[in-house]
């Protein structure tokens, strides 16, 4: 990416952060309200199409990840006159604004940290990037590890087939959680054993045979009436094929629209019934409901003092029960279920001056991610610790709308202490094999 397209990013980034600090002076105004909420979508959405091969990539994700789950509704509001917020108290317009400035600003704010980040791990050396002397085991041991990887995921399946008629003949919503859950062991099994032929393999493309061995077996979530799974996992599987060839635009949407079609149709076998009717109705009924984690960034930011008085920051970390505690507060009337957590309303409890430190690591970590992408695409070379930071990270990314503090960010920086830690032990390694005259090991 020149120096032109980071220009053109950064300077739509700040006009959109300027537009909300205004929207912030004039709360009360719905046509700058509105027209902020176009300009800060159009400065998003310009940013895959200023990079190239932006748009699947790290970067790319975050910004679908943040329309899909916490800005679609506004637009919705704008363009259908679709609910933002459907139930609670506090729902005036004031709020709504106050709330869109500050989802806005925040989204603005990770792009610019992860452009300047990925500039700057792309200026530097990535030894980490460039190694490829690590363990491998014998190749019986790999089949072996892979043999007992499929075999976990086919159990995943079976399980699931079975819970088919479990969901058939029952209340989804009255079903125990516990006999969905079951069974769930197997899928995190066989995922951790696939993490050991990757990490200890040494076939050319197992990692995207990996991706696409997860998503042949997230059907069973689909099966059990979960779509997260499924889905963040077909974004997981696209990114590693888009290292193999150049995915074009109407192919993306297509996919986009297949997706959207697919989490209608999984929420109608849940419920027993259509939840909408016309191709139309389910577009945007589907992406209506995609977008509920707004609701929870709503009641953290307009109920934040509430909220602070019972849930304190430093437990975000400790508990997982804070989504709960935002609907109770903001009087949704939920018994049970509810509309989860997000990261975007997790930070804001710790105020503006810890939000802003959240956003900018949320930022540094997708820029990081970003570079690794970058790499391997400008080296054309089978990059392993690349490939895996993005193996284990990208899934995460994916969901981090709509997902706590914890997820991505923690998993971004356990992976690189992960990566680092395997690098050190193969250097030293290597280090001593130079010494005693051995040859390098894969």
């Amino acid at each position: 990416m020149g120096s032109k397209e980071i220009k053109i990013i950064l300077l739509s980034q700040l006009l959109s952060i300027f537009l909300g600090i205004c929207s912030l002076a004039f709360l009360s105004s719905t046509t700058l309200h509105f027209f902020y909420v176009l300009i800060a979508s159009i400065s998003l959405v310009i940013v895959p199409f200023c990079k190239k091969n932006g748009l699947v990539s790290p970067l790319s994700y975050f910004i679908l990840s943040f329309f899909v789950f916490v800005w679609m509704r506004y637009l919705l509001h704008i363009f259908f006159s679709m609910s933002v917020i459907s139930v609670g108290m506090g729902i005036t317009d004031t709020n709504l604004h106050l709330v869109a400035a500050y989802l806005g600003i925040s989204a603005n704010v990770i792009v610019i940290v992860s452009n300047l980040a990925t500039c700057y791990f792309s200026e530097k050396p990535r030894m980490i990037f460039k190694q490829e002397y690590r363990m491998v085991v014998p190749k019986l041991i790999q089949y072996l590890i892979l043999l007992c990887s499929l075999l976990a995921f086919g159990f995943f399946i079976l399980d699931s087939v079975r819970k088919i008629s479990i969901i058939r003949s029952s209340n989804y919503l009255m079903i125990s959680e516990t006999i969905l859950l079951q069974g769930y062991r197997y899928f995190s099994i066989g995922k951790h054993l696939l993490l050991l032929w990757l990490i200890f393999g040494n076939y050319k493309n197992r990692f995207f045979i990996a991706s696409s061995l997860l998503v042949v077996s997230s059907v069973g979530y689909l099966m059990r009436g979960a779509r997260g799974y499924a889905i963040m996992y077909i974004f997981l599987w696209l990114l590693f094929f888009s290292l193999k060839r150049k995915i074009k635009l109407l192919p993306l949407v297509a996919l986009g629209v297949a997706l959207i079609v697919m989490a209608n149709f999984i929420l109608s076998y849940r419920l027993k019934g259509s939840v909408a009717s016309g191709f139309g109705s389910i577009l945007l009924s589907t992406l209506h409901s995609q977008g509920a984690s707004v609701e929870s960034v709503f009641g953290s930011v307009v109920f934040h003092d509430t909220i602070a008085k019972e849930f304190s920051f430093l437990e975000l970390f400790t508990r997982n029960d804070y989504g709960i505690v935002v609907d109770r507060v903001r009087g949704t009337g939920f018994e049970r279920g509810g509309f989860g957590s997000s990261f975007f309303g997790e930070i804001y409890l710790g105020g503006i001056a810890l939000s802003f430190c959240f956003l900018t690591i949320a930022g540094i970590c997708i820029g990081f991610l970003e570079s690794a992408y970058n790499y391997i695409v400008k080296s054309k070379k089978a990059s392993f610790y690349a490939n895996l930071l993005l193996f284990m990270t990208v899934p995460n990314l994916v969901y981090l709308g709509r997902s706590s503090i914890k997820d991505f960010v923690m998993k971004c920086i356990s992976t690189t202490v992960i990566l680092l830690l395997l690098h050190t032990y193969t250097m030293y390694k290597e280090g001593r094999m130079m010494k005693t005259g051995g040859n390098k090991n894969g």
